[in-house]
């Protein structure tokens, strides 16, 4: 029989006379022996995300030979082949103008999301989305942009636009704190006040270890990978996770 928690399990221990909790990834042994819901058998939380690659793909590359089950990849989607069967990809479609310009980049993500290229005056479908989902998430929706730019076709209305996060420092810093700092910079030191949680941190050790001792490979690899080794005073990425 697999080893198997429930989700809200935590982590506790004692510092200072203090009960401390920490949280955990959502790992393997939370779930049943398929992997598609919970090991109580709850569904799985949703989660919806959309990515545009602006004229990314020439048509005919990437789009299947033929129609159904069963299909092999164009040359460009060839590294998705082992996720085929959850995939669903569609061609042949179109983005009415109405009279209105047809941007070269922005055609394709104003007419998924806002559903036409004019001045949207309702939510784009992400955000209807959000609402229905991410109404218990400390963030109900995240916006990135990777051309260095706050592009975003994201909005709540025709005024309220959701710009688009292009710098990946300054998003860590919004989902995890302002007090993080790039460990990759060159002047980079460690930052005493988050070197002085790892005591919290400790606090749990004992818990963790044992967890890692029951768990599979591949969670052992994600608990590592979630809080980093607790002896290596220069990993604050791993250790602000838990903060």
């Amino acid at each position: 029989m697999p080893f198997v928690l429930d989700r809200r399990t935590v982590l506790r221990g004692m510092l200072g006379g203090t009960a401390i909790t920490v949280g955990l990834p959502l790992l393997d042994c939370f779930l049943d022996s398929n992997g598609d819901a919970l090991a109580d058998g709850a569904p799985l939380p949703k989660t919806f995300v959309s990515w545009f690659q602006g004229l990314g793909y020439a048509p005919g590359y990437w789009e299947p030979k033929t129609v159904g089950t069963g299909y092999e990849f164009g040359v460009q989607l060839k590294s998705l082949m082992p996720m085929r069967d959850k995939i669903n990809i569609f061609s042949g479609l179109k983005v009415f103008l109405d009279a209105h310009p047809a941007g070269a980049h922005s055609a394709g993500p104003q007419g998924v999301l806002q559903g036409g290229v004019s001045t949207p005056s309702l939510p784009s479908i992400d955000q209807i989305i959000a609402d229905s989902i991410g109404t218990r998430t400390r963030f109900r929706s995240i916006e990135v942009s990777c051309d260095g730019s706050q592009t975003s076709f994201s909005n709540r209305s025709a005024t309220a636009l959701n710009a688009g996060q292009p710098s990946p420092v300054a998003l860590y810093k919004d989902l995890f704190g302002p007090d993080f700092k790039d460990p990759n910079a060159a002047d980079f030191t460690p930052d005493p006040v988050v070197m002085a949680r790892k005591s919290v941190l400790s606090a749990v050790t004992d818990k963790r270890e044992k967890l890692t001792a029951m768990v599979g490979a591949a969670d052992r690899t994600r608990l590592d990978e979630y809080v980093g080794p607790y002896d290596d005073p220069d990993n604050v990425l791993g250790r602000r996770r838990w903060v």
